[in-house]
């Protein structure tokens, strides 16, 4: 581990080593002396000196490259991580020189940021000098990593932020609200126990914003006699030059200390917490405040945007705006209500994003993911639409595992939102539905070239045609893991007729092919289906796992309080007559002639690719009705859904309907076919209301008793939510694929 200073290690690393010392012997490299690191050395923990000046020196900075690389060279590391600019620069190009396979740079803070001309560019280079040399990038929080990005420093999708950003996290039994501190530390310093105390804590320098605190202060304190500036930290500039001076206008209202190691002291008998900073990359003294009861006044940079949430934690101003600041300042400092409120919404904030114990979990997954040898994961689905809505909380927990994911679907949109998520994407022609003999073959043939080029541990296989022709594939490629996941029969299973039927014979066969391989799990969402395709297939029930949908994000999708006014019925699905679409247009219809007041609401596009597809007739049809209102494709789905009663979908056979899932989550009553897949998404009679499929009459008569019965329907969605966080929740559902990625590693 390399740093420019120890002090770095100090601050920023001490539970990052104890995390890595558990399974790795440490070595901490840094221009300084081991006395400097008490309590951080042991056994399994040793410190070198080396050279590394923190300003350029053109020649020095050659010295401790060159020494850096011989002593990476004699000492064989597998893995080098460095922090702070110089230190980031010359660890990432010796540990590159000398071959270190694993070379991970911490971005904790752009030093460029507010440079101009020649020397902006010279330090943006050395910046994309590390990239260029690292493996693996890591950035302090979300903003910091956006900012790179927009910079030209590093690519989208190639840098990561762990938990919510941080390197360390609060503690937040140290870092709170103490009374009697409070008490003491004014006692110390003089300060008025009614007073209110602006904080700034940190190192003095015109970057953080110091000089512009001072000039807002002498407007804060000509207007208000009772407000106190309290600045404590090294003077790095010769600031206190000015700070002396603007306490000899506002004699006793101007309190000076030096470097502390008790900062907490200092947040407990401060009012406000200011950083009008021009550069951060993480403002971890306004989260470290937050946790202590202190709203903050800080600038809107990236790095800072993170650790304060604006209006509701603290108050936001342009670097380097005086006014704004005197402004905050004053706004803060005479409306004790909202201080207080502000205070109350910074803890609690702190604490549920950024606590230590949260921040160290996240950083022990990172980084066993990072420094142990990566396994790849291929997902194949037919579309990136259908990654996006379906599998990606899947795929970017893998990432977050230490898996290289990739990603592979037909061209279309959706591609460029892979990507940008940080999974690889790789184009196949594939078409959901055709029976081309010689564009299925090429199907199979590019998913085989594919799995040879990328060579992937695990391949997840989503819908039939990945399901078929993937798992050929796989099995020619040697592909050690297979997971198929079916989740659905398709148009093969649920229709008849001569052709369908010598249809699902050929399929029949390539889904014994498929199966075939001995590292495989098949996982189906409902038994009905796991059941009619292993009576079909012969296949083993050692190889069967039962998931119950792609889950549901529970934070998202809510139980919203029910509108009052008319009763809405929403069906949302593909337009698809195998969905039941015409039999929810014609109980629409038939309700509108009972007279029963209700809206009925039809979500979803048709699906031209799809022979059972309405087509744009029958929709003028139904618009000239006035029965249902078509509000076509939406992606505010739980919206929706917290604007209605019911939702409705009489499909004739599904794998486990997503829709369904959700809108048990939004607890609202269902009405749905009996049928595999819907029958499984409910609990009848408890969550919802089964009819029977292709029958119009029996879903009218259902949707009137729930529209007629307001407590009836209120019960059965609250039912539907405990059912959904009990069964449906995403969490569940990411935990339990990657427990059979595992598996399959395991026994490749």
């Amino acid at each position: 581990m390399v740093a420019t200073v120890p002090f770095a290690f100090n601050v920023f690393m001490r539970s990052h080593v104890d995390l890595l010392k558990a399974d790795y012997d440490v070595t901490l490299v840094a221009n300084g002396t081991a006395h400097e690191l008490s309590g951080l050395l042991d056994d399994h923990v040793r410190f070198i000196h080396m050279p590394i000046e923190r300003k350029i020196a053109l020649k020095k900075d050659l010295i401790a490259l060159l020494r850096l690389w011989l002593f990476f060279r004699a000492e064989k590391f597998d893995a080098v991580i460095s922090l702070l600019p110089k230190s980031g620069l010359v660890g990432m190009l010796a540990a590159r020189f000398a071959g270190v396979p694993i070379r991970l740079n911490i971005f904790n803070g752009e030093v460029w940021a507010n440079d101009r001309g020649f020397m902006r560019q010279l330090l943006k280079f050395t910046d994309r000098m590390i990239v260029a040399c690292a493996t693996k990038l890591l950035a302090v929080s979300p903003s910091q990593r956006d900012f790179l990005v927009e910079s030209g420093i590093v690519r989208a999708g190639r840098m990561d932020v762990v938990a919510n950003g941080s390197i360390t996290g609060v503690n937040e039994n140290r870092f709170r609200p103490d009374a009697g501190e409070r008490g003491r530390l004014r006692a110390l310093h003089g300060i008025p126990a009614t007073s209110v105390v602006f904080l700034f804590l940190g190192r003095l320098n015109r970057d953080k914003g110091v000089l512009d605190l001072i000039r807002a202060f002498e407007v804060v304190a000509a207007r208000n006699m009772e407000h106190h500036l309290l600045a404590v930290g090294p003077d790095e500039e010769g600031l206190d030059t000015d700070l002396a001076a603007l306490a000899r206008q506002f004699p006793g209202r101007v309190h000076r200390a030096g470097f502390t190691d008790q900062p907490e002291s200092y947040m407990a008998a401060a009012d406000v917490i200011c950083l009008p900073s021009y550069r951060e990359g993480f403002g971890m003294v306004l989260i470290e405040a937050a946790a202590a009861g202190l709203p903050a006044i800080a600038s809107r940079i990236y790095g800072i945007t993170d650790a304060v949430e604006e209006d509701l934690t603290g108050i936001l101003h342009l670097p380097g705006a005086e006014s704004e600041i005197a402004d905050a300042m004053l706004l803060l400092g005479s409306d004790e209500r909202m201080r207080l409120q502000m205070a109350r919404a910074a803890r609690d904030r702190a604490i549920a994003r950024f606590s230590a114990e949260q921040v160290k979990k996240s950083f022990a997954v990172f980084y066993r993911a990072t420094l142990s040898p990566t396994k790849k994961l291929l997902i194949v689905v037919n579309s990136a639409a259908s990654l996006l809505s379906h599998r990606l909380p899947l795929a970017l927990a893998a990432k977050n595992e230490g898996y290289e994911v990739h990603i592979s679907t037909s061209p279309g949109s959706g591609v460029d939102q892979i990507v940008s998520r940080g999974l690889r994407h790789h184009c196949i022609p594939l078409s959901r539905s055709g029976m081309n003999l010689l564009a299925e073959f090429r199907t199979l043939f590019a998913l085989f070239l594919l799995f040879r080029r990328v060579k992937p541990d695990v391949v997840h296989l989503v819908t039939i045609k990945p399901v078929l022709y993937g798992g050929i594939a796989a099995r020619a490629a040697g592909v050690p893991g297979v997971v198929a996941a079916i989740s659905g029969l398709g148009f093969v299973f649920m229709n008849t007729g001569v052709k369908v039927a010598l249809v699902r014979m050929l399929a029949v066969r390539v889904y014994r092919l498929a199966f075939g391989k001995r590292n495989l799990k098949v996982i189906f969402q409902n038994p009905d289906d796991c059941k009619t395709i292993m009576k079909a297939t012969n296949l083993e029930a050692s190889k069967v796992v039962m998931i119950r949908g792609s889950g549901v994000d529970l934070s998202k999708f809510v139980a919203e309080p029910f509108l009052p006014g008319t009763p809405v019925v929403v069906m949302a699905a593909r337009l698809l007559r195998d969905k039941g679409v015409n039999e929810f247009v014609e109980a629409a219809m038939l309700l509108k002639q009972r007279g029963l007041q209700a809206r009925f609401w039809l979500v979803g596009d048709p699906d031209p690719g799809n022979p059972t597809s309405v087509d744009e007739t029958e929709l003028r049809q139904w618009r000239a009705s006035g029965a249902i209102e078509l509000l076509g494709h939406r992606e505010d789905i739980a919206q929706i859904f917290a604007q209605s009663h019911i939702v409705v979908l009489p499909s004739y056979r599904e794998g486990l309907p997503k829709v369904l899932l959700e809108a048990a989550a939004c607890g609202r009553a269902i009405v749905t076919s009996d049928v595999p897949g819907c029958r499984d998404a409910i609990e009848a009679g408890v969550t919802g209301i089964l009819v029977p499929p292709r029958d119009a009459l029996a879903l009218a008569d259902a949707m009137e008793r729930l529209l007629r019965d307001a407590p009836l329907r209120e019960q059965m969605g609250r039912a539907g939510r405990n059912l959904a966080e009990r069964e449906f929740s995403i969490e569940m559902v990411v935990e339990t694929h990657l427990a059979i990625y595992r598996g399959l590693l395991a026994a490749a």
